[in-house]
């Protein structure tokens, strides 16, 4: 809802009564990184990674804070990871799109996401409000993956 201090706070008091919570690091991290509080969200992104070691449910978002934070080394290394473990399991099509979002890579982005939206990714659905993904937003094709997800009329991923 753009409540961002809210947010902020609120995640603290979560935080606060349970440090091992990944998921709030993770939420946290993503809120940080959509202010351009990049190295804030890298270090709890970091933690949220290490909390479910071994799992990569965090590699994509943590891959796109290197890249927006300029760690484009780290970033690459991310996305390494994520296409040796998809050799072996399955990894969501968008964990690869947060990081060529984050380093820039606008087309292969767009290309990752396309292959979400054809595997019909749960987290398509959260296009309106992908605050991290506010760099395509302006791209034609930003608005046509919306109008496919089923969210006709929205021009931009403007949560308003």
């Amino acid at each position: 809802t753009g409540r961002v201090d809210l947010a902020i706070e609120q995640l603290h008091e979560t935080i606060e009564m349970d440090p091992l919570f990944a998921p709030a690091h993770a939420h946290l991290g993503r809120v940080y990184l959509a202010e351009g509080r990049y190295d804030e969200a890298v270090a709890e992104l970091e933690i949220a990674s290490d909390l479910v070691s071994g799992d990569l449910v965090h590699a994509g978002s943590l891959g796109q804070a290197y890249g927006m934070a300029g760690r484009r080394d780290a970033a690459m290394r991310m996305l390494e990871l994520l296409h040796e473990s998809a050799k072996q399991h399955e990894v969501a099509s968008f964990q690869f799109a947060l990081i060529h979002a984050g380093l820039g890579n606008q087309d292969q982005a767009f290309e990752w996401l396309e292959k979400s939206y054809e595997r019909r990714e749960f987290v398509m659905a959260l296009l309106p409000v992908a605050e991290t993904l506010g760099s395509l937003r302006h791209d034609p094709r930003y608005g046509d993956l919306l109008r496919r997800v089923g969210y006709p009329g929205r021009e931009t991923g403007s949560p308003k």
